[in-house]
């Protein structure tokens, strides 16, 4: 009977002292777009390119009151030099989405999404040649 016992403390000693493996922990969600995108962002700049590189590319800096504001109900205000360009944004996927005016067709597409910098692009033809857009965002 001494060794019964003897035998079941040790086992239980055994088991207390093994340790069970820790789960690594699961990655982040991914963020959804309007998790991505809503907010006021102000406008820093736009850059045109061709791909190849052409002699019309350019790139057009924005002042600091300059801004686009994505709202949840789809609308979205465009503003810049003191001017107002309200329209509607419109969800494709979690890292794209159209403007009304360029339609489905032309998507802008997220690029980086950070809490502090927004930059998107589209891409269109310009003569048979792709032409990018790529519009850059910083939280105010």
């Amino acid at each position: 009977m001494k060794n019964l016992i003897l035998s079941f403390f040790v086992l239980l000693a055994m088991l207390a002292g093994t340790s069970c493996k820790k789960d690594k922990p699961l990655p982040p969600e991914p963020l959804t777009l309007e998790q991505k995108i809503l907010g006021k962002w102000t406008w820093k700049s736009t850059e045109n390119f061709h791909i190849p590189a052409a002699q019309n590319d350019f790139t057009t800096n924005y002042q600091a009151s300059d801004y686009w504001e994505f709202k949840c109900d789809g609308k979205l205000t465009a503003f810049a030099s003191n001017l107002s360009f309200p329209t509607n944004w419109h969800k494709l996927d979690d890292n794209s989405f159209y403007i009304d005016g360029l339609g489905p067709n032309n998507p802008y597409k997220i690029i980086t999404a950070t809490a502090n910098q927004l930059v998107i692009q589209l891409q269109s033809m310009d003569n048979g040649i792709p032409k990018i857009t790529r519009e850059t965002f910083t939280k105010p």
